[in-house]
């Protein structure tokens, strides 16, 4: 029905996609609810419900995008570095795509048999679970013959900024930390789909509210 409000439970489509400029610099943190959601209050009381992990996934989206425009090809300085074991098919796709990591700012290096190191990873990255990112990214990377470019490695990225999420989201974020997402939030390109789309969950008018509450 045109002009409905929401139900309980329902996102508002066009938050996800595009919300309107400043809005999430606009919210007032209040809590967090069942360890997961952040709660806040929005202008004129407006109750919203965040998703963090979605929250921080589209925020390292946008950088890594955004980095992958640049033309950064070298990676980024990094104190990151690990070796894992992993299935052959994946240390072939990650050798033949050494070139397409570099230009995400993934660096690797054959170690022996099965066996790479991850000497390099974008802001972010540091301390995720090497063995899921590096075999996760093996299945997302493009084919040797596949020009590399935004289109073709958007897929790669996307495991990216979901891993990222992922080791950021482990634990409940500080207020501080909330604050600066919120801000990332507001700079973020909504356009590009992400693996978990739904930053706001709810968002719920007082009015709406008020009406419940009778």
């Amino acid at each position: 029905m045109p002009g409905r409000s929401p139900a309980f439970g329902e996102a508002q489509p066009q938050l996800n996609e595009a919300p309107p400029p400043g809005y999430f610099a606009a919210l007032r943190p209040m809590g967090l609810l069942g360890s997961r959601f952040h709660v806040c209050e929005g202008p004129g009381g407006t109750l919203v419900v965040l998703d963090p992990h979605a929250a921080l996934e589209r925020a390292r989206l946008t950088a890594y995008l955004r980095r992958l425009d640049d033309g950064a090809k070298a990676p980024p300085p990094s104190l990151f570095g690990t070796t894992v074991d992993l299935s052959l098919a994946a240390v072939k796709s990650l050798v033949d795509g050494r070139e397409a990591l570099l230009m995400l700012g993934v660096d690797i290096e054959p170690f022996g048999g099965t066996a790479i190191a991850l000497k390099a990873v974008p802001a972010g990255l540091e301390g995720v679970d090497a063995r899921a990112l590096l075999e996760a990214l093996s299945r997302a990377l493009p084919p040797r013959s596949a020009p590399l470019d935004v289109t073709s490695l958007a897929e790669a990225v996307r495991v990216m900024a979901c891993h990222a999420a992922r080791r950021a989201s482990s634990s409940p974020l500080t207020d501080a930390q909330l604050r600066a997402l919120l801000g990332e939030l507001d700079r973020a390109d909504f356009t590009p789909p992400c693996t978990h789309g739904t930053v706001v969950v709810l968002e719920m008018p007082l009015l709406e509210l008020e009406r419940r509450a009778r």
